[in-house]
């Protein structure tokens, strides 16, 4: 695999920034050491698991930053954009629509799907971006 370009801390905190003045909602942490672990799993993954890929890295974003809920608001939306930002640096994007998106993301909130199905989910979605459907 080529050269990945993982998310850094102040593109997330400008998407989180960005999510709340879309769509409101409270600014600010819960806890900002529970947001950053979640923020690193996909370094960690990367450093320590030569077998993972662009899915499960994704995966690692969108699961760590929603079911830990480390932000006052925005949980959900932050773990779905951070999943999209990260493929899309890495030359990829999702080829399902927002509405699927969205009950994908309710349900691993939910405790629905764990990382690796969502891994798997995302794997299946994923074309290059010059790619079409």
């Amino acid at each position: 695999m080529d050269e990945i370009e993982l998310l850094t801390w102040e593109e997330l905190l400008a998407e989180h920034r960005l999510q709340l003045e879309l769509f409101g909602g409270q600014d600010g942490f819960i806890d900002e050491g529970v947001v950053r672990s979640a923020w690193a799993r996909a370094q960690f993954m990367l450093q320590y698991n030569a077998d993972a890929d662009l899915a499960d890295l994704a995966a690692e974003y969108m699961y760590g930053l929603s079911t830990t809920q480390g932000f006052m608001d925005g949980n959900k939306r932050i773990a779905l954009a951070a999943a999209t930002i990260f493929v899309r640096k890495n030359g990829l994007r999702f080829v399902f629509g927002p509405k699927v998106m969205y009950l994908i993301a309710i349900s691993v909130a939910r405790g629905e799907v764990g990382r690796d199905e969502l891994a798997e989910i995302l794997r299946e979605h994923m074309v290059e971006i010059e790619d079409t459907p």
